[in-house]
């Protein structure tokens, strides 16, 4: 029988019953569901998770990512999105549930703000671009949004120079609409400079400087000062370097600072810095730490404070980790087996080590994303000689399978740099971005751990020494008067033209004191002619560090070190220091203190015939009878080292002659001083053509006869022959 589809039959009605029955099921039911109560669903959901329950969390959400209403079935997809996150190897289902959501709403802010944290729980490097896609995508739209900009700032923000420009060029018209955020005109100015677009750097650090004039002065100082570098103004930034360890010691802020020049810090820096408390104790270690490696301290320019920046930055520009969040820089354990067994071509030969790379290189400059060649090239500069080589490791990949030379190609995977005869291998890894140290069994390879704790500088300049020496005279004041005096032979200047003579002192904090500056003039040594410069700046006792340079060209002489200046008595018999010299010619009058000028010699170094001119000054001789003051002068003069050299000769030659020569001199003299004088010029001359050549000691003592006070001073020279 033949049932017509149009028919009424009862008989057709049943027929048909179980098809309608099952149809209702898959349309009807989840649209009721969603369209009776969509919100309780959807709260009921939320819940879930956070008892634990996934499965049933998921079960709500896809009834709710089917419904026919739409704010239901978007809730429901991003719902899906959240619970697969949670759910150990479903993740990149989450990602497919956020996708059809996003497809519904291209620019929903939530929706990237999920994808954006499933790509952080990826924990590699796709899932890195991913989550700084979204973010990014979201701070063009809205940097207040959430957390979104502290979120790709604090664990993304360097991943993708294109995504970093974008947020550059976003933040400015956030900051107009919200002037509470001026702040984060600094956070430009840092993108800016890590795009290497430093006059965009510099236009950041102005608008902070208008808006926000108190905002972490010191980063905003040391980012200007290398902005000014980067354009070649030196001078520029270490003013400004100056400047920004200045505002650190007021806010007690040296984050930065200490991030910086940590990239060179040697163990027992690193530890010395640590141990410090107080701003003030941290702010002399940089002084400290900059003087000790400036070859001439005298001078504002510190070669070695240049240089490390010039290399900071060429680093940054050609050493970077590709991937900052990729394996090499999350996982030690990653480093370790990247590292651990290394297979070299047959040209290398093969090794089994010990090696531990993450003690050597983990936690290194972890804000500058260096890698291993980045490091290393911070702290010695460049190489001498780069050289392209082919390492074979089975971790490579689709490298190992091409081989060297495979397909026609020529491939290069490591470099080999030189420093001398030691060499340091680097090989690019998979998943690190980047190029890691490796190890080498040949016999040059450098000790890299002993490299990452020491640094290098070469001064550009060749050094030749200067001699020098110092007296302290007692002031009124309560002060001292301390002079210096220098001198480099003439034979190393290539201009006739007197240099400058420069000295500075400093306290313990290394915070300049006092300066002074003198042209020196041509005088005679037993070694030729020198010249020769006094300076002199008024201080008050106590330990001190100085520096001296004459100014050269093209020519290093400089000097540093610690003085300890003791108190002169205001009240009882004192001496000061013992210039020791020779009479000076007449016009040649390069010193004069009290009374006669004559010529120091810095290098306290005379021969066996000429006659050496002291000089000193005593203080606070007492009147006597008739209101006269008078002392006696005690002179020794003593052998404390024989030069055995000139010494043979010398005796031998004396005897033929008739001659004797001794080690010891002794002199003595009564002196009447004029009464109106407070401060007494003692002067007198040593004949030492009757000693052998050698090291001596000369003590003076002074005995006050009106009193019965004594006081000695004392000052070691040279004689040779």
């Amino acid at each position: 029988m033949r049932i017509s589809p149009c028919s009424t039959s009862p008989v057709r009605f049943v027929f048909y019953l179980p098809a309608l029955l099952l149809l209702l099921s898959l349309t009807i039911q989840p649209a009721e569901i969603c369209a009776a109560r969509p919100q309780g669903l959807l709260a009921d959901a939320a819940q879930l998770p956070e008892t634990g329950d996934l499965q049933a969390a998921r079960g709500k959400y896809m009834a709710a990512s089917v419904s026919r209403d739409r704010p239901t079935r978007l809730a429901g997809l991003i719902g899906l999105g959240r619970v697969y996150r949670r759910i150990p190897g479903k993740r990149m289902e989450s990602f497919r549930q956020l996708r059809k959501a996003r497809e519904m709403e291209p620019d929903n802010p939530e929706i990237l703000y999920e994808i954006a944290l499933t790509g952080f729980e990826l924990k590699e490097s796709s899932g890195a671009m991913i989550a700084d896609n979204a973010l990014t995508e979201i701070i063009c739209q809205d940097p207040g949004y959430r957390d979104a900009y502290a979120l790709w700032h604090g664990k993304i923000r360097g991943r993708s120079l294109e995504n970093m420009e974008k947020v550059a060029e976003c933040l400015p018209a956030h900051i107009a609409r919200n002037p509470e955020l001026s702040h984060l005109w600094l956070d430009i100015a840092y993108d800016w400079f890590e795009l290497f677009k430093t006059e965009n750097c510099l236009a950041a650090l102005d608008s902070l400087l208008e808006s926000a004039p108190r905002y972490k002065p010191q980063e905003r100082l040391l980012l200007r000062a290398r902005c000014l570098l980067a354009l070649g103004d030196a001078p520029g930034f270490e003013y400004y370097y100056r400047q920004a360890l200045r505002a650190a010691e007021r806010e007690g802020d040296f984050s930065r600072l200490i991030a910086e020049a940590g990239l060179i810090f040697t163990p027992a820096e690193a530890g010395s810095l640590q141990r410090l408390k107080s701003k003030g104790q941290v702010a002399t270690f940089f002084r400290v730490f900059w003087r000790n490696k400036d070859p001439d301290p005298v001078t504002f320019h510190n070669e070695r404070l240049v240089e490390h920046y010039e290399r900071l930055r060429e680093a940054e520009r050609n050493y970077r980790v590709l991937t900052p969040d990729g394996l090499v820089g999350s996982s030690d354990n990653y480093l370790r087996l990247m590292s651990r067994t290394t297979e070299f071509a047959a040209d290398i030969g093969t090794a089994e080590y010990e090696y531990d790379p993450a003690k050597v290189f983990s936690g290194r400059a972890p804000d500058f994303n260096l890698d291993h060649r980045g490091l290393l090239f911070v702290r010695h500069g460049p190489p001498d000689v780069i050289e392209d080589i082919y390492i074979k490791d089975s971790r490579d990949g689709f490298v190992e399978n091409l081989g060297k030379g495979g397909g026609g190609l020529d491939i290069t995977n490591s470099y080999v740099w030189r420093y001398g005869r030691s060499i340091m291998i680097f090989k690019s890894g998979m998943g690190t971005g980047g190029y890691l140290y490796y190890l080498s069994v040949r016999p040059e390879t450098a000790d890299i751990e002993r490299a990452m704790n020491t640094q290098t500088f070469k001064d550009p300049l060749p050094i030749k020494p200067q001699d020098y020496y110092s007296a302290a005279f007692h002031r009124a004041d309560g002060r001292l008067d301390l002079e210096f005096y220098q001198s480099v032979p003439v034979s190393v200047s290539k201009v006739a033209e007197p240099p400058e003579a420069r000295m500075a002192l400093y306290d313990r904090s290394l915070n300049e004191l006092a300066r002074d500056s003198s042209i020196s003039v041509a005088a005679g040594s037993p070694d030729g002619d020198v010249w020769l410069a006094v300076t002199s700046v008024p201080v008050k006792p106590d330990l001190c560090s100085f520096a001296l340079s004459l100014a050269l060209p093209e020519v290093r002489s400089a000097v540093k070190s610690n003085i300890r200046l003791e108190p002169i008595d205001s009240r009882e018999l004192s001496l000061s220091g013992i210039v020791m010299g020779v009479r000076a010619e007449e016009g040649q009058g390069l010193y004069r203190r009290g009374q006669g000028e004559l010529l120091p010699r810095p290098s306290l170094e005379f021969t066996l015939d000429e006659l050496i001119d002291t000089f000193m000054e005593v203080y606070n001789l007492r009147l006597g009878r008739d209101d006269r003051r008078e002392y006696v002068v005690s002179a020794t003069i003593k052998l404390i080292e024989q030069d055995r050299n000139q010494v043979g000769k010398l005796l031998e030659k004396s005897r033929l002659l008739g001659q004797e020569r001794g080690s010891e001199l002794t002199m003595k003299f009564e002196r009447f001083p004029p009464t109106e004088d407070s401060v007494v010029t003692e002067r007198f001359s040593i004949n030492a053509s009757e000693l052998i050549p050698g090291v001596y000691r000369l003590k003076i003592e002074i005995r006050d006869k009106s009193s019965g006070s004594r006081a000695s001073a004392e000052r070691d020279f040279k004689l040779v022959e």
